[in-house]
Protein backbone atom coordinates (compact mmCIF):
# COMPACT_ATOMS: atom_id res chain seq x y z
CA UNK A 1 0.00 0.00 0.00
CA UNK A 2 0.99 3.97 -0.39
CA UNK A 3 0.09 6.31 1.46
CA UNK A 4 1.46 9.53 0.10
CA UNK A 5 0.49 13.28 -0.59
CA UNK A 6 1.37 12.63 -4.20
CA UNK A 7 3.75 16.15 -3.83
CA UNK A 8 1.18 18.27 -5.40
CA UNK A 9 2.46 21.45 -5.50
CA UNK A 10 3.65 22.51 -2.01
CA UNK A 11 0.59 21.05 0.11
CA UNK A 12 -0.06 18.10 2.17
CA UNK A 13 -4.15 18.81 1.79
CA UNK A 14 -4.18 15.94 -1.08
CA UNK A 15 -3.70 12.66 0.21
CA UNK A 16 -4.54 9.26 -2.14
CA UNK A 17 -3.96 5.36 -0.76
CA UNK A 18 -3.53 2.87 -3.35
CA UNK A 19 -4.05 -0.74 -1.90
CA UNK A 20 -3.43 -3.43 -4.25
CA UNK A 21 -2.32 -6.96 -5.08
CA UNK A 22 0.02 -8.78 -7.15
CA UNK A 23 -2.90 -9.86 -9.22
CA UNK A 24 -6.97 -9.28 -8.66
CA UNK A 25 -6.92 -12.20 -7.24
CA UNK A 26 -4.14 -12.53 -5.29
CA UNK A 27 -4.03 -11.30 -1.25
CA UNK A 28 -3.73 -7.43 -0.89
CA UNK A 29 -0.72 -6.15 0.21
CA UNK A 30 -1.61 -4.94 3.34
CA UNK A 31 -1.49 -6.93 6.81
CA UNK A 32 -4.71 -6.31 8.80
CA UNK A 33 -2.45 -4.21 11.23
CA UNK A 34 -2.10 -1.41 8.79
CA UNK A 35 -5.17 -1.78 7.65
CA UNK A 36 -7.02 -1.26 10.98
CA UNK A 37 -4.39 1.65 11.80
CA UNK A 38 -4.89 3.71 8.10
CA UNK A 39 -8.79 3.69 8.57
CA UNK A 40 -8.60 4.67 12.17
CA UNK A 41 -6.13 7.21 11.83
CA UNK A 42 -8.36 8.93 9.19
CA UNK A 43 -11.60 8.01 10.72
CA UNK A 44 -12.75 6.21 7.59
CA UNK A 45 -16.48 5.48 7.59
CA UNK A 46 -17.07 1.71 8.74
CA UNK A 47 -18.78 0.90 5.50
CA UNK A 48 -15.57 0.53 3.41
CA UNK A 49 -15.36 -2.60 5.25
CA UNK A 50 -17.83 -3.85 3.34
CA UNK A 51 -16.51 -2.90 -0.03
CA UNK A 52 -12.84 -4.07 0.75
CA UNK A 53 -14.16 -7.40 1.83
CA UNK A 54 -14.51 -8.83 -2.11
CA UNK A 55 -10.47 -8.43 -2.51
CA UNK A 56 -8.32 -11.52 -1.20
CA UNK A 57 -7.17 -14.91 -2.48
CA UNK A 58 -9.68 -16.56 -4.70
CA UNK A 59 -9.88 -18.92 -7.71
CA UNK A 60 -12.54 -17.13 -8.98
CA UNK A 61 -13.79 -13.91 -9.51
CA UNK A 62 -16.17 -13.32 -6.38
CA UNK A 63 -19.06 -10.74 -5.29
CA UNK A 64 -19.29 -9.66 -8.41
CA UNK A 65 -22.91 -8.74 -7.77
CA UNK A 66 -22.51 -6.54 -4.46
CA UNK A 67 -22.49 -2.93 -5.46
CA UNK A 68 -23.28 0.53 -3.32
CA UNK A 69 -22.88 3.80 -2.43
CA UNK A 70 -22.73 4.87 0.52
CA UNK A 71 -22.84 8.99 2.04
CA UNK A 72 -22.12 10.68 5.42
CA UNK A 73 -22.64 14.35 5.57
CA UNK A 74 -21.31 16.18 8.68
CA UNK A 75 -21.40 20.09 8.09
CA UNK A 76 -22.41 21.41 11.69
CA UNK A 77 -19.71 23.35 13.06
CA UNK A 78 -17.38 20.77 15.14
CA UNK A 79 -16.14 21.02 18.62
CA UNK A 80 -14.49 18.49 20.57
CA UNK A 81 -11.69 15.70 19.04
CA UNK A 82 -13.07 15.67 15.54
CA UNK A 83 -12.01 19.17 15.41
CA UNK A 84 -8.35 19.16 15.00
CA UNK A 85 -6.71 21.92 12.93
CA UNK A 86 -3.28 20.30 12.79
CA UNK A 87 -3.98 17.98 10.95
CA UNK A 88 -6.84 19.93 8.68
CA UNK A 89 -9.75 18.45 9.93
CA UNK A 90 -12.32 21.05 11.31
CA UNK A 91 -15.06 18.27 11.88
CA UNK A 92 -17.27 19.89 8.87
CA UNK A 93 -16.72 16.91 5.90
CA UNK A 94 -18.71 14.98 3.92
CA UNK A 95 -17.42 10.86 3.48
CA UNK A 96 -18.17 8.66 0.26
CA UNK A 97 -17.60 4.83 -0.70
CA UNK A 98 -18.79 3.40 -3.57
CA UNK A 99 -17.43 0.19 -6.08
CA UNK A 100 -17.47 0.33 -9.63
CA UNK A 101 -16.30 -2.37 -12.11
CA UNK A 102 -14.34 -2.01 -15.42
CA UNK A 103 -13.22 -4.53 -17.87
CA UNK A 104 -9.69 -5.35 -19.00
CA UNK A 105 -8.24 -7.07 -21.85
CA UNK A 106 -5.12 -9.46 -22.43
CA UNK A 107 -3.99 -12.12 -24.76
CA UNK A 108 -3.59 -15.32 -24.12
CA UNK A 109 -1.73 -18.04 -27.01
CA UNK A 110 -2.97 -15.10 -29.74
CA UNK A 111 -6.58 -15.18 -28.50
CA UNK A 112 -7.90 -11.74 -26.60
CA UNK A 113 -9.58 -12.31 -23.16
CA UNK A 114 -11.32 -9.87 -20.99
CA UNK A 115 -11.78 -9.96 -17.76
CA UNK A 116 -13.79 -8.00 -15.03
CA UNK A 117 -11.97 -5.66 -12.61
CA UNK A 118 -13.35 -4.47 -9.13
CA UNK A 119 -12.31 -1.37 -7.45
CA UNK A 120 -13.42 -0.36 -4.05
CA UNK A 121 -13.51 4.28 -3.21
CA UNK A 122 -13.68 6.07 -0.14
CA UNK A 123 -13.95 9.91 -0.58
CA UNK A 124 -13.90 12.37 2.12
CA UNK A 125 -13.72 15.75 1.75
CA UNK A 126 -12.94 18.71 4.30
CA UNK A 127 -15.35 22.00 3.54
CA UNK A 128 -13.15 24.08 5.84
CA UNK A 129 -9.70 23.14 5.19
CA UNK A 130 -10.00 21.57 1.85
CA UNK A 131 -7.86 18.54 2.88
CA UNK A 132 -9.35 15.54 0.20
CA UNK A 133 -8.47 12.27 1.12
CA UNK A 134 -9.24 9.06 -1.32
CA UNK A 135 -8.61 5.25 -0.23
CA UNK A 136 -8.41 3.53 -3.65
CA UNK A 137 -8.77 -0.71 -3.54
CA UNK A 138 -7.80 -2.51 -6.95
CA UNK A 139 -6.23 -5.25 -7.41
CA UNK A 140 -3.43 -4.17 -9.69
CA UNK A 141 -2.32 -0.30 -9.82
CA UNK A 142 -4.13 0.99 -12.88
CA UNK A 143 -6.05 3.48 -11.10
CA UNK A 144 -2.65 5.19 -8.90
CA UNK A 145 -1.09 4.98 -12.48
CA UNK A 146 -4.40 7.51 -13.75
CA UNK A 147 -4.59 9.54 -11.16
CA UNK A 148 -0.43 10.01 -10.79
CA UNK A 149 -0.39 10.86 -14.42
CA UNK A 150 -3.33 13.69 -13.98
CA UNK A 151 -2.08 14.53 -11.29
CA UNK A 152 1.22 15.25 -12.68
CA UNK A 153 3.08 18.54 -14.19
CA UNK A 154 2.13 17.21 -17.16
CA UNK A 155 -1.55 17.09 -16.40
CA UNK A 156 -4.58 19.86 -16.28
CA UNK A 157 -3.64 23.03 -13.90
CA UNK A 158 -7.36 22.18 -12.34
CA UNK A 159 -7.00 18.88 -11.89
CA UNK A 160 -3.72 19.30 -9.16
CA UNK A 161 -4.79 22.58 -7.90
CA UNK A 162 -5.04 22.69 -3.79
CA UNK A 163 -4.28 26.16 -3.23
CA UNK A 164 -8.44 26.90 -1.55
CA UNK A 165 -11.28 24.63 -0.69
CA UNK A 166 -12.65 25.54 -4.18
CA UNK A 167 -10.14 24.37 -5.99
CA UNK A 168 -9.39 20.82 -3.89
CA UNK A 169 -13.11 20.84 -4.37
CA UNK A 170 -13.10 21.16 -8.40
CA UNK A 171 -10.12 18.55 -8.34
CA UNK A 172 -11.99 16.45 -6.43
CA UNK A 173 -14.15 16.27 -8.50
CA UNK A 174 -12.01 15.26 -11.27
CA UNK A 175 -10.81 11.61 -9.52
CA UNK A 176 -14.60 11.30 -9.62
CA UNK A 177 -14.85 11.30 -13.44
CA UNK A 178 -11.80 9.71 -14.20
CA UNK A 179 -12.73 6.52 -12.10
CA UNK A 180 -16.23 7.01 -13.62
CA UNK A 181 -14.46 7.11 -16.87
CA UNK A 182 -11.90 3.87 -16.07
CA UNK A 183 -15.61 1.69 -15.41
CA UNK A 184 -17.33 2.53 -19.14
CA UNK A 185 -14.57 2.69 -21.19
CA UNK A 186 -13.91 -0.42 -22.31
CA UNK A 187 -17.22 -1.89 -22.04
CA UNK A 188 -18.44 -1.73 -25.57
CA UNK A 189 -15.65 -3.43 -26.86
CA UNK A 190 -15.87 -6.22 -23.97
CA UNK A 191 -19.61 -6.93 -25.57
CA UNK A 192 -18.33 -6.79 -29.16
CA UNK A 193 -16.29 -9.36 -28.13
CA UNK A 194 -19.11 -11.06 -26.42
CA UNK A 195 -21.12 -10.90 -29.70
CA UNK A 196 -18.39 -12.96 -31.67
CA UNK A 197 -17.77 -15.85 -28.89
CA UNK A 198 -21.69 -16.36 -29.03
CA UNK A 199 -21.57 -16.21 -32.83
CA UNK A 200 -18.54 -18.32 -33.23
CA UNK A 201 -19.77 -21.17 -30.45
CA UNK A 202 -23.14 -21.92 -32.47
CA UNK A 203 -21.56 -21.62 -35.96
CA UNK A 204 -19.35 -24.11 -34.98
CA UNK A 205 -20.48 -27.20 -36.15
CA UNK A 206 -21.07 -25.37 -39.68
CA UNK A 207 -16.97 -24.56 -39.01
CA UNK A 208 -17.83 -21.20 -39.40
CA UNK A 209 -14.99 -18.54 -37.06
CA UNK A 210 -14.39 -15.38 -36.68
CA UNK A 211 -17.48 -13.27 -37.22
CA UNK A 212 -17.94 -10.09 -35.97
CA UNK A 213 -20.58 -8.06 -36.03
CA UNK A 214 -24.08 -8.09 -34.08
CA UNK A 215 -26.10 -8.11 -37.89
CA UNK A 216 -24.30 -11.22 -38.50
CA UNK A 217 -25.20 -12.78 -35.25
CA UNK A 218 -28.84 -12.52 -36.40
CA UNK A 219 -28.34 -14.57 -39.07
CA UNK A 220 -26.11 -17.10 -37.15
CA UNK A 221 -28.50 -19.87 -36.70
CA UNK A 222 -30.26 -19.08 -40.29
CA UNK A 223 -29.22 -22.51 -41.66
CA UNK A 224 -30.82 -24.18 -38.82
CA UNK A 225 -33.81 -21.89 -39.30
CA UNK A 226 -34.33 -21.55 -43.13
CA UNK A 227 -32.39 -24.51 -44.62
CA UNK A 228 -33.34 -27.13 -47.27
CA UNK A 229 -34.99 -29.97 -46.27
CA UNK A 230 -35.00 -31.78 -48.79
CA UNK A 231 -34.67 -36.24 -48.87
CA UNK A 232 -30.98 -35.13 -50.66
CA UNK A 233 -29.68 -33.15 -48.20
CA UNK A 234 -27.90 -34.03 -44.92
CA UNK A 235 -28.93 -32.87 -41.07
CA UNK A 236 -26.40 -31.55 -38.90
CA UNK A 237 -27.29 -31.89 -35.11
CA UNK A 238 -26.53 -29.25 -32.43
CA UNK A 239 -25.95 -31.58 -29.20
CA UNK A 240 -25.97 -30.47 -25.68
CA UNK A 241 -22.28 -29.47 -25.72
CA UNK A 242 -23.23 -26.89 -27.92
CA UNK A 243 -26.23 -25.99 -26.20
CA UNK A 244 -24.12 -25.46 -22.67
CA UNK A 245 -21.13 -23.74 -24.53
CA UNK A 246 -23.94 -20.97 -25.43
CA UNK A 247 -25.73 -21.14 -22.79
CA UNK A 248 -22.34 -19.97 -21.14
CA UNK A 249 -21.95 -17.08 -23.04
CA UNK A 250 -25.17 -16.42 -22.67
CA UNK A 251 -24.54 -15.85 -18.58
CA UNK A 252 -21.11 -13.94 -18.82
CA UNK A 253 -23.83 -11.46 -20.97
CA UNK A 254 -26.36 -11.28 -19.01
CA UNK A 255 -23.42 -10.37 -15.83
CA UNK A 256 -22.55 -7.52 -18.16
CA UNK A 257 -25.84 -6.48 -17.98
CA UNK A 258 -26.04 -6.80 -14.25
CA UNK A 259 -22.77 -4.95 -14.02
CA UNK A 260 -23.20 -1.96 -16.12
CA UNK A 261 -26.78 -1.55 -14.19
CA UNK A 262 -25.11 -1.65 -11.14
CA UNK A 263 -22.13 0.49 -12.28
CA UNK A 264 -25.34 3.30 -13.35
CA UNK A 265 -26.98 3.28 -10.53
CA UNK A 266 -23.54 4.12 -8.68
CA UNK A 267 -22.84 6.51 -11.10
CA UNK A 268 -26.27 8.20 -10.63
CA UNK A 269 -26.12 8.54 -7.04
CA UNK A 270 -22.22 9.99 -6.77
CA UNK A 271 -24.12 13.04 -9.61
CA UNK A 272 -27.24 12.98 -7.30
CA UNK A 273 -25.36 13.31 -4.47
CA UNK A 274 -23.26 16.39 -5.26
CA UNK A 275 -26.42 17.87 -6.82
CA UNK A 276 -27.80 17.19 -2.85
CA UNK A 277 -24.80 19.09 -1.40
CA UNK A 278 -24.95 22.43 -3.08
CA UNK A 279 -28.17 22.96 -2.01
CA UNK A 280 -27.24 21.81 1.38
CA UNK A 281 -27.93 24.85 4.19
CA UNK A 282 -24.48 24.47 6.08
CA UNK A 283 -22.55 24.44 2.66
CA UNK A 284 -20.04 27.20 1.76
CA UNK A 285 -22.08 27.31 -1.63
CA UNK A 286 -20.53 30.07 -4.08
CA UNK A 287 -21.43 30.49 -7.98
CA UNK A 288 -17.92 28.81 -8.78
CA UNK A 289 -19.02 25.52 -6.66
CA UNK A 290 -22.33 25.56 -8.41
CA UNK A 291 -21.09 25.79 -11.75
CA UNK A 292 -18.46 22.76 -11.04
CA UNK A 293 -21.24 20.45 -10.05
CA UNK A 294 -23.02 21.44 -12.80
CA UNK A 295 -20.07 20.95 -15.26
CA UNK A 296 -19.62 17.28 -13.36
CA UNK A 297 -23.14 16.42 -13.97
CA UNK A 298 -23.25 16.66 -17.65
CA UNK A 299 -20.06 14.72 -18.17
CA UNK A 300 -21.11 11.96 -15.57
CA UNK A 301 -24.49 12.00 -17.28
CA UNK A 302 -23.24 11.84 -20.85
CA UNK A 303 -21.19 8.33 -19.34
CA UNK A 304 -24.46 7.36 -17.51
CA UNK A 305 -25.77 7.50 -21.12
CA UNK A 306 -23.52 5.79 -23.14
CA UNK A 307 -23.63 2.89 -20.50
CA UNK A 308 -27.39 2.37 -20.79
CA UNK A 309 -26.69 2.26 -24.35
CA UNK A 310 -24.17 -0.65 -23.99
CA UNK A 311 -26.84 -2.63 -21.59
CA UNK A 312 -29.42 -1.98 -24.49
CA UNK A 313 -27.30 -3.63 -26.65
CA UNK A 314 -26.54 -6.84 -24.63
CA UNK A 315 -30.02 -7.04 -23.59
CA UNK A 316 -30.58 -7.26 -27.45
CA UNK A 317 -27.47 -9.95 -27.80
CA UNK A 318 -29.24 -12.03 -24.68
CA UNK A 319 -32.80 -12.44 -26.94
CA UNK A 320 -30.90 -13.45 -29.55
CA UNK A 321 -29.03 -15.95 -28.39
CA UNK A 322 -31.70 -17.50 -26.49
CA UNK A 323 -34.51 -17.30 -29.23
CA UNK A 324 -31.73 -19.32 -31.64
CA UNK A 325 -30.81 -21.93 -28.87
CA UNK A 326 -34.51 -22.00 -28.38
CA UNK A 327 -35.00 -22.90 -32.33
CA UNK A 328 -31.59 -25.33 -32.56
CA UNK A 329 -32.41 -27.74 -29.74
CA UNK A 330 -35.81 -27.92 -31.06
CA UNK A 331 -36.47 -30.86 -33.51
CA UNK A 332 -37.78 -29.58 -36.37
CA UNK A 333 -35.46 -26.92 -37.14
CA UNK A 334 -31.90 -28.59 -36.36
CA UNK A 335 -30.21 -27.38 -38.70
CA UNK A 336 -29.25 -28.71 -42.27
CA UNK A 337 -26.18 -28.69 -44.60
CA UNK A 338 -26.76 -29.39 -48.56
CA UNK A 339 -25.04 -32.53 -49.64
CA UNK A 340 -24.55 -31.47 -53.07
Amino acid sequence: MTMTPLSLKNTDEFICSFIWAGDSRDPLKITLNMLLRTLTYHQVMANYLDFISVFGSQSEPRDLRFSGFRENVSLSPALGPTNIEDLGRSGQQYQLCYNLKGVSSTMLANKKRWSIRQAAIHHQFDVVFGTTLWIITKGNRDLKDRIEDMTSPNGKAEDQSFGSPEQSFRSSLSVHLLLCNWSTEEWCWYIQWLEAEIEDEVRKPLLVTNVKSLLTLILQTKLAVYGPRGPREAQLIYTTKHLQSVQHWEDKTNEAVMILEANTDVLTSIRKFYERLIEHSEFPVTQAYSEHVRTFARQVDEMIYDSKMQIARAKVLVRITENRKTMVRTPPFQSHICSH
